[in-house]
């Protein structure tokens, strides 16, 4: 008597653990997935300080490639503009002093032309410091 009953029991068992699976199985996925290239204000204040201070510390060690990669990746990181307009400026002004296309004579008046911004300051030394 106690085989046939335990027999249905493990039967039942067995049934509820099949039909129970389905019913508390659900998606791991969130329901709308964000595009990677979009930041929200975290990552984007995030991407704007780690983006100045490495072209500050790049701009003091007079690094051309580094600042031409920065300049790349602010323009085309993200759907939004990574620095504001007066860095980017000063970004192509010391990038132009930095590879010696943009003459001594002409330093002075593009410096002129900068007006603000993080970048200002380390531009203005890169590229009025006397050629080694």
């Amino acid at each position: 008597m106690n085989s046939p009953r335990l027999g249905w029991v493990a039967r039942a068992a067995l049934l509820a653990a099949t039909a129970w699976s389905p019913a508390c199985r659900h998606d791991n996925a969130p329901p709308h997935k964000r595009d990677p290239a979009v930041l929200d204000g975290m990552e984007l204040a995030a991407a704007r300080r780690v983006g100045l201070d490495s072209a500050v510390d790049a701009l003091e060690r007079g690094d051309l490639v580094r600042l031409k990669m920065l300049r790349v990746w602010a323009q085309k990181r993200a759907q939004v503009v990574l620095f504001p307009a007066d860095d980017m400026t000063s970004l192509d002004v010391a990038i132009a002093c930095a590879d010696g296309s943009l003459a001594v004579n002409d330093r002075g008046p593009a410096l002129a032309k900068l007006k603000s911004g993080r970048l200002l300051e380390p531009t203005r030394a890169l590229c009025l410091e006397p050629a080694e």
